[in-house]
This record gives structure tokens, sequence and C-alpha cells, in this order.
């Protein structure tokens, strides 16, 4: 084949045995070279073998399960993570984008991910390597298995790719994270980097384990509308004259999901729990008036309710029909360091509601309803809906709410 490939480039004036005789020469001077290039190639393939040269996989580094020696956190840490770029596309968490607020790694839980991490130090085989969750909200606790996938040392700093997956039904949250290293098995302290960014562990209705997973077999419609699409319509009107108005989620925007992870700071429920935590946003979004309406509100959430009045008695105050997304709505309410937002409707709670929900990995929707009702909460919490096609409603509960339209967020894993 080599010959073949000398007479193919060759010239064509040349004569066979002229090619022929060029190339036996060629050969018998290309002996000693090839012996000299092979014992090169064992020598090489015996260093990477043996962890002295090059990527290594899995036996460069050890890592620690459980770490009992006392921990020495460095200040200013030198590290550079980086999350994958496959990972965040598995984990269909590639949209959160942060410019003007700090950036948050963001994964699902269920789906394993790799870390890129760089350290201004030589690592080798005798070193041991852990990872250290700390939750920054509530009392979080986490299961993660950890591996080290490949490690490349230079001549003043190491690289390695850390692959970590959180269990399907792990907590929610956010934690910051910190990668300890031990110079020797026998080490009794480990010294220990913060990562500035943290990780947000989210829900997630990809993976068939996670509680909130959306079964959406063949071509994915459910999930890509539940979960990416960032527009929808929210149905107003009659149930004789209504139209649909756009409204923008914006789950994926820095300042919503910074927001929505601001009001599940004070959540005391089970973390791992997609119910507690879904009836938790929707407690804590709605804020009091200035006489604490509506019973159950919270004095501290984002949004206003006013159904009738001057809807201009504060500076800043928008009717509730001016709104045109969820994102306006979350930006001015972090932009005031978490002041009230005036005012809203029940549409208007579903949308922000809905963002929050899609932001935190639920697959929701928003349900518009005309001429319904409720009755008020019974020993289990819930509220029961009645919707009737007929312009008047009846019922048994003469204390019943009752609406020509009203609309609610609606999960749907």
């Amino acid at each position: 084949m080599f010959r073949s490939y000398l007479s193919l480039v060759g010239s064509g004036d040349e004569s066979v045995e002229s090619q022929d005789r060029k190339t036996k020469n060629r050969a018998a001077g290309t002996g000693p070279l090839a012996f000299i290039l092979a014992i090169v190639g064992l020598v090489l393939v015996f260093l990477v073998c043996t962890g002295f040269l090059g990527n290594t996989e899995n036996n460069s580094l050890t890592l620690i399960g459980e770490m009992n020696g006392d921990l020495e956190w460095i200040e200013n840490s030198p590290l550079s993570v980086s999350l994958d770029d496959e990972s965040l596309k598995r984990h269909h968490t590639d949209k959160y984008k942060f410019n003007d607020l700090p950036s948050i790694f963001v994964v699902r839980r269920g789906f394993p991910f790799i870390l890129n991490v760089t350290i201004p130090e030589v690592l080798d085989k005798s070193h041991l390597v852990a990872v250290k969750f700390t939750p920054s909200m509530g009392s979080l606790h986490i299961a993660a298995n950890a591996t080290v996938l490949s490690v490349a040392s230079g001549e003043s700093s190491s690289t390695f790719r850390l692959k970590l997956h959180i269990a399907p039904d792990g907590a929610v949250g956010v934690y910051n994270l910190g990668i300890c290293l031990a110079n020797h098995p026998t080490s009794k302290t480990l010294r220990c980097f913060k990562i500035n960014t943290p990780l947000a562990v989210l829900f997630n209705p990809y993976c068939a384990e996670d509680e909130v997973h959306l079964e959406d077999e063949g071509t994915p419609v459910l999930l890509p509308e539940y979960i990416e699409n960032e527009y929808g319509d929210i149905w107003r009107g009659s149930l004789t004259e209504f139209q649909g108005s756009r409204w923008y989620y914006a789950q994926f925007d820095e300042y919503v999901f910074h927001s929505v992870l601001y009001f599940l700071r004070n959540f005391s429920g089970d973390w791992t729990s997609p119910v507690q935590v879904s009836r938790h946003m929707a407690q804590i979004l709605e804020a009091c008036d200035d006489h604490g309406f509506p019973p159950g509100c919270n004095p501290e959430g984002i949004l206003v309710g006013r159904w009738e009045g001057d809807y201009n008695d504060f500076p800043d105050a928008q009717e509730p029909q001016t709104w045109m997304g969820s994102d306006a709505i979350y930006r001015k309410f972090w932009q005031s360091g978490y002041k009230r937002v005036r005012y809203g409707q029940c549409w208007v709670f579903g949308g922000i509601l809905n963002s929050a929900l899609r932001s935190l990995g639920f697959a929701a929707r928003q349900i518009c309803a005309f001429n319904c009702a409720s009755e008020p909460p019974r020993a289990n919490g819930f509220w029961q809906h009645v919707i009737n096609k007929y312009a008047s409603l009846k019922s048994k509960n003469d204390n019943a709410t009752r609406w020509p339209h009203h609309t609610n967020p609606h999960t749907v894993s």
C-alpha cells in the first residue's frame, strides 16, 4: 500500500524500474528509524499508563467518600470552575443566563453533570480529593455520587473533570460547593477551596425516576411547551366574549430565577417534595395590602392584588391590565429591594406563579375558566373549584366565591 501511494503521487515521466529502485532504497533506510520510533512509542505508553504523563483516567486522584479530617478553608479561592456545556444541554438548563446578577450553576436532580476544575498546583496520584456540599438555604441535605474522570497536570497547575450525580429524589435548592484536597492518604487536614459560583438543583421532569416526570414519548411536545416555552396565551373576558393575551413567562430570566430562589429561603418543609415546594410558592407570592388583606397573604410577597378602586394611589403602581409578562414584575421587585409590586389580579398572579414553577423545574401551565366558583377551604386545605357551563352558578354553600372568569396555574406532571 505504501508503494502504491508513492506511485500515485510520483512523476508520470519516471519508469517503473526507476520507481522500484527508489522505493527499495527508501525502505532500506527506514528500518533503523522504525525501530527507534517503536522504542519511543513503548516508553510513552509506559509513562501514560503509570500516571507520569498526560491525561490519566481515575487513577491520578483518589476520591474521598467521607471527610473525617480537619477542614482548612483557603481564602480567596484560586479555583477556576465551569459547568460542562454538554451537561447544560443534557439538563435543559442552557437557557439560564446571568448578566446583571451573580452567576449560578443550574442543574436538575437525577442526571449526572460534569465540572471542569483548574487549580494552580500540580497534583499527582498521592493526592486525595473530596467534594463538599454546603446548603445556602434551609436545612438541606443532599446525596450525591462523585467520580474523577480525568486529570491533566502541567508545570504549575492541574485540571480535572469531576462527574457528580444527585439522586432523582434529592433536595432541590441552592448549595455552595467546595473542593477539598489532601496531600497524602494519611493527612489529617484537608485544604478546601470554595467554588465561588453556587449550585442550584431543580426538579427534573425529563427524568423517569423523578416524581415530577412528564411522560412525553415519541417526538417531545409537552415538555417543550410546559417547561421550555417562555410565552403563552392567558384568556380573559366572559363565557361569550373572551380573548387571549400574550404573556411572557420568562422562567429563565435572571431576575425571575433569583427572586424565586429568594422566596425559597424561608421554606421549612420537605425540600425533596414537589407537592410541598409548589404549595409554598403558591402561598408566598401574593403580598398583603396595607390592611393585611386578603387572609393568608404574605406580608413579604411580591404582588399586591386589587379588584376595584384607585389603581394610581402609589407613584409606581400599575393597573393589572398593563402587565404583559412576569419579567417586569420580578425585575421591579428585585431592583426595589424586595418591595411589593402593585397591582395584580388572578391572571397576573397565575402568570408569575407559572413562571416560578417552570423556573424550579415543574411542568406547569395556566388554566383559565369562565363561570366558576370556589368554596372556602376545608379541613384538608384544598379549595374545591366548580366549573359550570351556564351563566348562573348555584352552590350549596352561601359563602362560596363566584367569578365570571378566573385563572389558576396547574402542574401537569
